[in-house]
């Protein structure tokens, strides 16, 4: 299954769990009660959809998060925020003009 610690921090600019040390880092991610702060709470710009995407992302249930990157990525696939292009395997993320654009992600080939 995928585990998106690293959508998360991508997102919002800070890991899922913060400790003094790593044993409080990793008992936070482990403790089936403890949840990340939501990322649209740290970066308002995160949409909804997005936001409940990274969510799932971090379940503590395996059965929740995406089975595959490929499962996710045929969700950012299916939101019109994203473009995604299977066959140059780039995602574009659409962004408002005033932004500077979209950005591609993803092999240049």
């Amino acid at each position: 299954d995928v585990y998106k610690r690293q959508l998360y921090e991508c997102a919002t600019g800070r890991p899922p769990y913060v400790g003094g040390n790593v044993d409080d880092i990793l008992k936070q991610h482990i403790d089936p009660h403890k949840s990340a702060e939501a990322p649209r709470n740290i970066n308002k710009k995160i949409s909804v959809y997005t936001n409940r995407m990274i969510a799932l992302g971090l379940s503590k249930d395996p059965a929740k998060r995406y089975k595959t990157a490929h499962e996710l990525l045929m969700e950012i696939a299916r939101n019109p925020l994203y473009e995604v292009n299977l066959s140059d395997r780039k995602v574009r993320a659409a962004m408002p003009a005033d932004a500077g654009g979209g950005r591609s992600y993803g092999s240049q080939a």
